[in-house]
């Protein structure tokens, strides 16, 4: 059994990192082409539905095709995790033994997350991604299907903080589980969404609502996490990001000044 495969997902020719066990999935019927790639259109799959669930159909397909792995990583051909929130090159994106051996000691590794101080999760949905209509129904499917979770759905949406960009690494038998709960809600909330007179950016509207829904799963089952910087290579001010996720996450969880500042200097040290 392979012990960590990094899906890195693009629908577009892209550098992807030389990074042992860093796997490129392409998504969406995309026509490029890279040595040794998956493809989201074969065997189980989802790859049609690219337009409306983004990474989430590389998502589905690992979950119903991947077997032999004890470890699973989602990331970005844009997106990375980082062991350096000051240095951003292919030295500092996560290895897989450094992945690996940061889940014998935690559940699962997440993006450090962001947020606004006057803003809360589910405002910022509304904002940017999405419509009210769309949350209402997701709120009743959960109550149907999963009425436990209520409660953490709404800590989350009515929270100030969420790990976005449907990026982790996770044990593959929790990941499966991830995904069970995900696409039954998803799938469900399908059936009674209209999205004819949607934006093509609002049409986006499941990868963008499991961004906050990973974050209700992880919340709920109590994991262990294990939070970690993003590179963004295609912006240019990847550091400053970071600077501000790590100031705003502390300070929205009361965490003192004393100790931000401590953390940070260790951080950039190393």
């Amino acid at each position: 059994m392979k012990q960590l495969t990094m899906l890195v997902v693009t629908h577009k020719q892209v550098a992807i990192p030389t990074i042992k066990d860093y796997q490129p999935i392409v998504v969406g019927n995309g026509r490029v082409s890279y040595d040794d790639m998956y493809r989201d259109n074969i065997g189980d799959n989802i790859s049609d539905k690219n337009a409306n669930y983004c990474e989430l159909t590389a998502l589905y397909w690992a979950w119903k095709n991947l077997k032999d792995v004890e470890y699973i990583g989602l990331s970005h051909y844009r997106r990375f995790f980082t062991t350096s929130w000051v240095k951003c090159t292919e030295n500092h994106i996560l290895s897989s033994e450094k992945a690996i051996s940061l889940l014998n000691e935690y559940d699962v590794i997440l993006p450090y997350p962001k947020g606004w101080f006057d803003t809360t999760v589910k405002e910022w949905f509304l904002c940017t991604d999405g419509k009210e209509e769309a949350l209402e129904k997701l709120r009743l499917c959960i109550a149907d299907l999963y009425p436990d979770y209520l409660y953490d759905y709404d800590e989350v949406m009515n929270g100030y903080m969420a790990s976005y960009f449907n990026m982790f690494v996770m044990p593959k038998k929790l990941m499966d589980k991830y995904c069970k709960w995900l696409f039954s809600i998803l799938f469900q909330l399908e059936e009674q969404i209209d999205l004819s007179g949607y934006t093509p950016l609002q049409a986006r509207i499941y990868g963008f609502l499991s961004e906050r829904l990973l974050n209700v799963w992880v919340q709920h089952n109590k994991l262990k996490i294990k939070y970690m910087f993003v590179n963004e290579t295609e912006k240019s001010d990847s550091l400053k990001s970071n600077i501000k996720d790590i100031l705003k996450y502390n300070a929205v969880s009361k965490k003192c000044l004393n100790w931000m500042m401590m953390f940070t200097w260790g951080n950039m040290k190393k």
